[in-house]
């Protein structure tokens, strides 16, 4: 599938990168990055890296830029014992990093359905309401509070910055033998194999990939009991409608043929 490395069987250059050892990562200094465009993908991958990080000795250091662009004096600013970089927008990330980092990288790009993730920030910010966490995209439900079509039709016009970043660093993804893309659904079809196919990407030792993978699979929504409850910031409510929110998105909001194109570009074809 064009821009997604699906089937990793025959690729070499996962062969060629996998490490004996975190010894053998850290004496080459390489970083290991995980950058997405959406709260979901975001807070899903810091989960799994803080779920992780303490199966090396010593544990993996893990530096996460939740609020802004890396921009080069912040990569240049990142110290040289940092293991993993989390950054919440990803934005030109190929290997023109290498030079900025001054270190050797492998980059996993969390990309989304533009459609769902509009209406995944929507009612995620309904569900704030009353609360004291406030951010821009609370402000942008908030004043169309009680008009849902209004309110829904301003979070596609809002996050279209972000949308086009996720498809710019898509495409740069696809040419770039050090980074893959990896659908945020794919977590939800199969948590196991999303995660070992980015743990041996990144060269996880293979004595290691199996541990890494149970432990992550803490981070699977399927996998928790019935009933449970949680306050993380990446799971949303059920009694919203989503595909109500998607219709309205379609019939009525300017951006829809560039989020059907992005859609298209980004691998989701099917069809309403």
């Amino acid at each position: 599938v064009f821009g997604f490395r699906d089937d990793c069987s025959d690729c070499t250059c996962i062969r060629r990168s996998t490490y004996t050892s975190f010894d053998e990562m850290r004496a080459k200094k390489e970083v290991w990055i995980t950058g997405t465009h959406h709260k979901t993908g975001s807070f899903l991958s810091a989960d799994i890296w803080r779920d992780v990080h303490r199966l090396v000795t010593p544990p993996l250091n893990i530096y996460v830029e939740s609020y802004h662009t890396m921009s080069d004096a912040k990569w240049r600013s990142i110290d040289s014992n940092v293991d993993v970089v989390i950054t919440f927008h990803a934005t030109a990330i190929n290997k023109s990093i290498e030079k900025v980092l001054g270190r050797p990288y492998k980059f996993i790009h969390f990309v989304r359905d533009p459609l769902k993730q509009v209406v995944s920030a929507y009612i995620y910010e309904l569900q704030r309401m009353g609360t004291a966490v406030h951010d821009n995209f609370f402000s942008v439900v908030k004043r169309h509070l009680g008009n849902e079509t209004a309110g829904v039709l301003a979070m596609a016009e809002y996050m279209q910055d972000e949308l086009e970043a996720m498809a710019t660093q898509f495409e740069l993804t696809t040419t770039d033998s050090n980074s893959i893309n990896i659908k945020l659904e794919d977590f939800s079809t199969n948590f196991d194999a999303a995660t070992r196919r980015m743990f041996t990407f990144l060269g996880v030792p293979v004595k290691l990939l199996d541990n890494f993978i149970s432990v992550a699979s803490k981070s699977d929504l399927h996998r928790k009991p019935p009933g449970w409850v949680t306050d993380s910031n990446h799971v949303t409510s059920g009694k919203f409608d989503p595909k109500l929110y998607e219709n309205i998105i379609l019939k009525y909001s300017r951006f829809a043929n560039r989020i059907i194109a992005m859609r298209h570009l980004l691998g989701y074809t099917d069809s309403w």
